[in-house]
């Protein structure tokens, strides 16, 4: 009788430690795909780009699959299907279209930090458009409705991308923009 005593407590003693096992076996399971999934967002965010540095490169990742990050400066009022973004410098801005982003990009998101996925594009500005806009801003400015300062920047703007064709040999100047299929909120604006 003794030997069965000892015999149902030691059984009961290892399912007992075994169950506990298992149970921080689980708990350490859990805890390494918690990890995983933490890593795998870092490495989503790791992997996009800056602005700045997406337009470096630009030429080279034309036609091809991004994920850049950056903050954004407008979004579309009336239809929501395009949002530009900056980085460190503002002057330096990425316009992102909501091509497979079906609810588009709303307001709200000024000022938010984000990044957006898809594939990014050119368009190529001849200097025969460049000099038509620029003549159109001359046109506008000689109206004087009030949006002269309007006006001098896009001229100067014009002359900033005849200066880059020349000092490039190019016979036009490229716009890069990306055709989105997907974006994150990575920070939300900070409260007014």
């Amino acid at each position: 009788m003794k030997k069965f005593a000892f015999i149902l407590i030691a059984a009961a003693f290892l399912t007992w430690t075994s169950a506990c096992n298992e149970e921080a076996d689980k708990q350490s399971e859990e805890q390494t795909t918690e990890e995983q999934v933490q890593t795998e967002e870092n490495a989503t965010a790791n992997a996009a780009l800056e602005v700045e540095a997406l337009l470096k490169d630009a030429a080279s990742k034309v036609d091809k699959e991004i994920s850049v990050t950056g903050y954004v400066t407008h979004t579309c009022k009336h239809s929501g299907r395009r949002c530009f973004i900056v980085g460190e410098n503002p002057e330096e801005a990425l316009r992102i279209e909501a091509t497979e982003i079906p609810e588009g990009f709303k307001a709200e998101l000024v000022g938010s930090k984000i990044i957006a996925k898809g594939i990014l594009r050119e368009k190529r500005m001849t200097k025969e458009e460049i000099e038509e806009k620029e003549a159109h801003l001359n046109e506008e400015l000689k109206e004087e409705d009030g949006s002269a300062e309007h006006c001098h920047a896009g001229i100067a703007k014009m002359q900033k991308m005849k200066d880059w064709m020349k000092a490039n040999e190019k016979d036009y100047y490229p716009i890069y923009f990306v055709d989105g299929t997907a974006y994150e909120v990575t920070e939300e604006k900070e409260a007014e």
